[in-house]
């Protein structure tokens, strides 16, 4: 059915699925580099939480946490404490907990320890720490890939009735350093299916406009590119039916707008020599006429009559074969104008091609030279941002010092008063009251600011962190570049057009030869024709003359000038059925 279609349609069809496969290509390769990128910051994120907690914790209350099997012990309630503020300091973390790395059944590993929110759940189902928990599939796969490798590793991203997560695992060995627990953190991935949403949504906002913009250009472009070409099978059709008394409308100065105006030329031409033809005839039938007048009175000789009558036949015979070589070019010249026609459509389609990759590729420059802008921007403002960090770090690092130094005077304080409190015995027992008050918010003070030592000590981890995405960053310019690459082979696709376009522009060549060849075959049969018209007027003389000598074969000439006068009706007959007025 698609071959049935019209060349217009064809070209449309063709266009518009390549600006649509190039919109999707777009989109698809945003999608997939958003969502790596995100990955690997979550993971990154994973593993530096996991990394840091696990560093901290104490192997010894684990191995003591892992004999028990109770959630009470001292050790159990230590290790869950620190799961506890795990989570409270990191919004993300949804639990962190330990697991032995023995594998029972194939996906069930013994509880070691738990935070405090699980274990009222797992108590209600019976379990307690030692008892094996089923696992799902990811978190055994990642079990198996950290005992063959021996350090850390993360689980793909997964999903569950809660929301979208990652796990790191930790590893914990024993004093032979072999792993027999891992310490697991469950952290929030919802970015990266928020991000997957957000992007495909934004895609869609600019594509579909987009290309609807594109599409409905594209129609508008090629209908009124080739409207040219229709005028011009419109005129064949005409011509071929012999309507001569047309001319088609040229605007610009481009390759059909030239060839409607060498057809206009043409049809000229045609129309020219017909009338001629036509001329002739009558100028045939009007002389027929008059010898039929001048043989009543005239008395010729029979056989030279009958000679210049064979003559006369021969003369005429000539003429129809001249009429039969116009015909026969006329068709020639409208062969070659349907070749230049259609290479002409095959010129017009490549240019066009050529003009939408270029076209497309130079938005692809342009989109990756912005892209690369606002990456250049970003790592400005994180550099920023990290020297602003560092120099908070330091200012809370002199404060925390201040604040030690006053704690420890005012305990030492506290602790003088205190003892002048008992020297003073009865007298001084309020006021030691109040000197142990005093000292006991000292301790409190100097706690505090231990606290605070460890938060900023987290902010400069944080730091290196942003360090880290800095040269993730780098990489993704990388990609970029590499995406530039690429927007190169688009020019390449515009080269091998400009060689196609240049092949059709010969073939158009070829078939202008070959219309002036047909202009000169038509020359040359007027030329033959006006002959014919010379030697029947020689021919009519000479009968004129011979009539004056003989009158004794006036029935015969008689019926020759009839026979000439019906030639002469279906010559004129012929000529009328082109339509030049």
């Amino acid at each position: 059915m698609f071959k049935k279609k019209s060349f217009i349609f064809k070209n449309l069809s063709l266009s518009i699925t390549l600006i649509v496969l190039i919109g999707l290509l777009i989109t698809a390769a945003s999608f997939l580099l958003l969502t790596n990128t995100l990955k690997s910051e979550t993971t990154q994120e994973a593993s530096s939480l996991a990394s840091k907690w696990g560093k901290k914790l104490d192997l010894a209350l684990v191995e003591e946490a892992a004999q028990s099997n109770d959630y009470s012990t001292p050790s159990q309630q230590e290790l869950t404490k620190s799961f506890d503020t795990i989570s409270e300091y990191n919004p993300k973390v949804a639990q962190a907990y330990i697991f032995s790395t023995e594998l029972i059944d194939g996906n069930q590993t013994p509880i070691v320890s738990v935070p405090s929110h699980l274990v009222e759940p797992l108590k209600s189902e019976g379990l307690n720490p030692g008892d094996p928990y089923p696992q799902p599939k990811h978190i055994v796969k990642g079990i198996q890939n950290m005992l063959s490798e021996g350090k850390m590793v993360s689980t793909s991203i997964y999903q569950d009735d809660i929301g979208t997560w990652i796990t790191e695992l930790y590893p914990l060995k024993n004093r032979e350093g072999k792993i027999y627990a891992y310490f697991g953190v469950d952290l929030d991935a919802s970015m990266v299916a928020e991000g997957q949403s957000q992007i495909i949504k934004t895609s869609l906002s600019i594509l579909l406009p987009g290309l609807l913009i594109a599409i409905i250009l594209q129609i508008f472009m090629t209908r009124r590119s080739f409207k040219p070409l229709n005028e011009l099978m419109s005129g064949l059709t005409e011509v071929s039916s012999g309507n001569f008394n047309l001319q088609l409308k040229h605007t610009g100065d481009d390759e059909l707008g030239t060839i409607n105006k060498r057809f206009n030329e043409m049809v000229t031409d045609i129309k020219t020599m017909v009338l001629k033809v036509k001329a002739s005839s009558d100028n045939i039938k009007h002389s027929s006429q008059m010898l039929a007048e001048t043989a009543s009175s005239t008395d010729s000789k029979s056989l030279k009559i009958a000679d210049v009558t064979e003559n006369m036949s021969s003369a005429a015979k000539t003429q129809e074969e001249s009429i039969s070589n116009t015909s026969i070019a006329i068709e020639e010249v409208a062969k070659a104008i349907q070749s230049i026609a259609y290479n002409s459509s095959e010129v017009s389609a490549a240019s066009q091609h050529m003009n939408k990759i270029t076209i497309d590729g130079n938005e692809s420059v342009k989109t990756l030279a912005r892209q690369m802008d606002k990456i250049s921007e970003r790592f400005s403002l994180t550099t920023k941002s990290v020297a602003a960090l560092k120099e908070r770090s330091m200012e809370i690092d002199k404060l925390l010092g201040i604040i030690t130094g006053i704690a420890d005077q005012t305990n030492l304080l506290a602790l003088n008063a205190a003892i002048e409190a008992a020297r003073a015995g009865e007298a001084g027992k309020g006021f030691s009251v109040v000197a142990s008050e005093v000292r006991k918010l000292a301790e409190e003070s100097n706690q505090s600011a231990r606290v605070i030592s460890e938060l900023v000590k987290e902010i400069q981890t944080e730091t290196q962190n942003t360090v880290s995405h800095v040269e993730i960053g780098n990489t993704e310019i990388s990609k970029g570049i590499e995406y530039v690459n690429l927007t190169g082979s688009l020019f390449h696709q515009i080269q091998e057009n400009s060689n196609e376009v240049s092949a059709n522009i010969l073939d158009v060549s070829a078939s202008s030869q070959q219309i002036s060849a047909g202009t000169e075959e038509i020359t040359a049969t007027a030329e033959d024709l006006k002959h014919s018209a010379v030697q029947n007027s020689d021919f009519a003389g000479e009968i004129s003359k011979i009539a004056g000598e003989n009158q004794e074969s006036v029935s015969q000439l008689r019926k020759s000038s009839e026979g000439l006068n019906n030639l002469a009706d279906e010559l004129e007959g012929l000529v009328k059925t082109f339509k030049t007025s």
